[in-house]
């Protein structure tokens, strides 16, 4: 999973933690509805498998296996032991585990372990095993915890990034989502990246039948790759930014395009420079719409008047720009957003 973009959560994955924290309350609630439920339906920490009429235990019995995986008990003076199950830790036979009846409270006397010599000699792994684990001063219940959790309680938040961990950070998304851009053209840029712009390659997926062709240059068939980087018209438009930074760019995919805004600008020209991306993408797929729906050529040049006039009024560009900003300019050789700037300040 990666995070940036639109920011929208996943209403499964909502639903999903809500019957996780439901389920958390559940177990851990001392409320009567809670007692109620959980003698019905866990017997020795353990679903029962026949059916229960409940609602609540329909919505939440498919998640009780999971609260049991990832939460542990803090030992008090109860009957409750806070590390693996011992039967496991002793190599015991499943059959012969279910015999087994005492409790850790049997082997707690004034506060402090006691084991009789038999067991000690038996199990001398115990000795150490029990020995990490601190015995409270005063009289405590066990506490059932959520193991990732500060607190110990669980919320809805952890409860929903345990259901859709945070995945890494798409560094693309913080540039195309900026006060400086146009709402209309980031979402644009934004579904350019995950290629979901309804080109025909994507409109034949979605099972459309028709004749595919680049409406831009009336050459080969239309795809997201093609239409933005590979078609002349788009070609031009990208020698000329390219010609306008003073580097060669090349994109072997769509995350290569936003690589250029990490070289050392300043924070002025980085917006500028990113505007450009934006709007030299937003203007391709404005150049193909009004050929494909209303039969309109748009020259490439004159693509470039529009891209550089976007540019200029994208935020509060010119009030921000500085006399550094503009010399750092001059060196890249942005001599027409340079005048367009001026005109505008």
């Amino acid at each position: 999973m990666m995070s940036g973009g639109l920011g929208l959560r996943s209403l499964i994955s909502l639903n999903e933690a809500s019957n996780l924290k439901f389920g958390w309350e559940l177990v851990t609630s001392s409320q009567s509805w809670a007692i109620i439920i959980r003698k019905r339906a866990i017997k020795n920490r353990k679903s029962v498998n026949y059916h229960i009429f409940s609602s609540i235990w329909s919505s939440v019995k498919s998640k009780y296996q999971s609260i049991l995986d990832n939460s542990e008990w803090i030992l008090g003076s109860g009957d409750s032991w806070c590390g693996p199950a011992l039967s496991n830790f002793l190599n015991f036979p499943p059959n012969n585990a279910s015999q087994l009846i005492a409790c850790v409270s049997d082997f707690i006397v004034n506060f402090q372990w006691c084991f009789p010599p038999s067991v000690s000699q038996v199990f001398p792994q115990l000795l150490s095993l029990f020995n990490h684990t601190t015995i409270p001063k005063v009289p405590l219940e066990d506490n059932l915890v959520w193991a990732k959790a500060k607190t110990g309680n669980l919320t809805l938040k952890e409860a929903y990034l345990h259901k859709s961990p945070i995945g890494h950070k798409l560094h693309w998304a913080r540039r195309i989502w900026s006060a400086d851009i146009p709402p209309t053209k980031s979402l644009l840029s934004w579904r350019i990246m995950h290629d979901r712009v309804p080109t025909d390659d994507k409109l034949r997926e979605r099972g459309c039948s028709l004749a595919s062709v680049c409406s831009n240059y009336l050459s080969a068939g239309e795809s997201t790759i093609h239409l933005f980087f590979q078609c002349n018209y788009a070609c031009k438009l990208w020698s000329w930014f390219s010609s306008l930074l003073n580097i060669n760019l090349q994109f072997a995919d769509l995350v290569d395009i936003w690589k250029v805004c990490d070289r050392n600008w300043t924070p002025q020209c980085k917006v500028a420079i990113t505007a450009c991306i934006i709007n030299i993408l937003s203007t391709i797929w404005y150049s193909r719409n009004q050929s494909r729906y209303y039969n309109k050529k748009i020259f490439w040049k004159s693509t470039i008047n529009l891209i550089i006039s976007s540019v200029a009024l994208s935020g509060n560009l010119t009030r921000k720009a500085s006399a550094v900003d503009m010399a750092e300019f001059v060196s890249l050789k942005t001599l027409k957003l340079i005048s367009t700037l001026l005109e505008l300040h």
